[in-house]
């Protein structure tokens, strides 16, 4: 047994273990169910072209205690958003939006984990480690993505069970 504790790869395989067990129980843990979602645009409305009326989907960005949705650009023009701590202005994280997913695009903490996690799309978000979230443990920060149809899902859940 001693043996096996300092075989690297053996050590490398249980820490992925345990980072995938924590991030199974935090996603237990946090509730991911929307009380609401913007109003989406009606298909063909006036000055919307029907392809660009909906966002195909919506990051949830939690930080500083509070939890906020955010549509997917229906362009292909990106968009920055800054999380800024209210207490101390030197600590944000900077995100991009684009069309079908989102980059943790810098921040200000020291390990730049968050950045490196990459892009998540909803093409990809199945595959990855930490699947639809980017986590900054530093700043407290977590960013998730969902496709439109998952979050009008979640909200027929949510009226089932209050029923």
């Amino acid at each position: 047994m001693k043996k096996l504790l300092h075989n690297r790869n053996f050590l490398l395989a249980l820490a992925l273990l345990l980072l995938i067990l924590i991030v199974a129980i935090a996603s237990q843990l946090v509730d991911t169910t929307p009380d609401t979602l913007p109003e989406l645009p009606a298909s063909g409305q006036e000055g919307i072209p029907a392809a660009e009326a909906a966002p195909l989907g919506y990051i949830r960005a939690q930080a500083n205690g509070e939890s906020k949705w955010i549509p997917l650009p229906t362009t292909d023009e990106d968009l920055y958003i800054t999380i800024t701590r209210q207490d101390d202005p030197s600590v944000s994280n900077t995100l991009r939006l684009m069309k079908n997913g989102f980059v943790m695009d810098s921040s200000t903490c020291d390990n730049q984990d968050c950045v490196m996690q990459g892009e998540v799309t909803l093409e990809n978000k199945a595959d990855r480690v930490l699947m639809h979230m980017v986590l900054c443990l530093p700043h407290n920060v977590s960013v998730e993505l969902y496709s439109t149809e998952e979050l009008m899902e979640m909200l027929a859940q949510s009226a089932q069970q209050t029923q």
